[in-house]
């Protein structure tokens, strides 16, 4: 008797998943990026000489170099501002 409601059981496993696909909803359903122009630079940077891609790395440092001297600067000018007020 028990086998048989377990053999019912897995008859109706199907239906069920027939059901969530009929709603739009596949379970375990993988969603990939439409971001592919972002993709396709990550691409054409990979399979770059690799002179290419250290040059790309040094430019980004010189970038963040750049934007955290300024930042510094910002500081310690406010910190001198303020002990000139204080």
């Amino acid at each position: 008797m028990a086998f048989q409601e377990k053999a019912n059981r897995f008859k109706r496993q199907p239906e069920k998943n027939s059901s969530a696909s009929n709603n739009g909803r596949t379970p375990g359903a993988v969603k990939f990026s439409t971001d592919t122009e972002r993709l396709q630079h990550v691409n054409s940077i990979r399979k770059a000489p690799v002179g290419a891609q250290m040059k790309r790395v040094i430019d980004l440092l010189f970038e963040v170099y750049i934007i955290l001297q300024f930042h510094l600067f910002y500081m310690i000018k406010k910190s001198v501002l303020w002990f000139i007020h204080v």
